[in-house]
């Protein structure tokens, strides 16, 4: 997926224009409950209106360009045939998130919330599970490639697999932040004030790494070679 410049230009551009929607999708809902509160009527507040629902849809694309970007680099490093068992989670994370959504539209009450509560629960629990199986897999073979480096290069490794913890404990943790929330107070909006923060965690985790570049070529530039 990123092979070279002009393909990270490009998908970090698209994932921009998803969060551009994401940010319009959320603006609304949050005027909508607080500003317009539902319609000057109460009647209003007992849906979800379809900005916060249609959310999920940018939110959970972004989720899944940026798992892959991330599994591709496990690919390249690792270039085993068994990491791509990792390709389908993302898949299936998703395919759960469209199910959800499709139980809000057509069930849009908060009386329902409880309906289907599998959907979240498996789309949560499968990302879950796909981000700290990244992010072990990409220490494991950080790690492994420390052996006959020089000093500085371990270092470079170093960073990197610091970084790798960062991004994937903080992706899980929002995951299974609003996972919990939901299971736990349902009939409230905590848990979708927490999942509005889920798409910023993994762009932040992209840019993190693509921004890291720099800093790290410093370190690899400071090595000197003797004979």
């Amino acid at each position: 997926m990123i092979a070279d410049g002009g393909a990270t230009f490009h998908q970090v551009a698209f994932v921009w224009m998803l969060d551009t929607i994401h940010e319009a999708f959320v603006g609304y809902s949050a005027w909508w409950f607080l500003i317009a509160r539902c319609n000057n009527g109460n009647l209003g507040c007992n849906e979800t209106n379809w900005s916060t629902i249609s959310q999920v849809v940018p939110s959970e694309i972004c989720a899944v360009i940026i798992e892959y970007f991330f599994i591709y680099r496990i690919l390249e490093l690792g270039r085993s045939r068994w990491y791509l068992l990792l390709g389908p989670l993302p898949l299936i994370a998703f395919a759960f998130s469209i199910r959800y959504i499709y139980k809000c539209y057509v069930l849009p009450g908060w009386q329902y919330t409880t309906v289907d509560t599998w959907a979240l629960t498996a789309f949560a629990a499968t990302r879950v599970v796909a981000d700290v199986l990244i992010a072990i897999i990409m220490c494991y073979l950080l790690y492994n490639s420390r052996g006959g480096v020089f000093p500085k290069t371990r270092s470079i490794i170093g960073h990197l697999i610091n970084w790798t913890i960062c991004t994937g404990v903080l992706t899980s943790i929002v995951a299974g932040a609003y996972m919990l929330t939901y299971l736990a107070m349902p009939l409230n909006m905590i848990y979708i004030a927490i999942y509005f923060t889920h798409s910023k965690v993994y762009i932040n985790s992209m840019l993190a790494v693509l921004n890291s570049r720099n800093k790290l070529r410093q370190i690899q530039g400071s090595v000197h070679y003797t004979d």
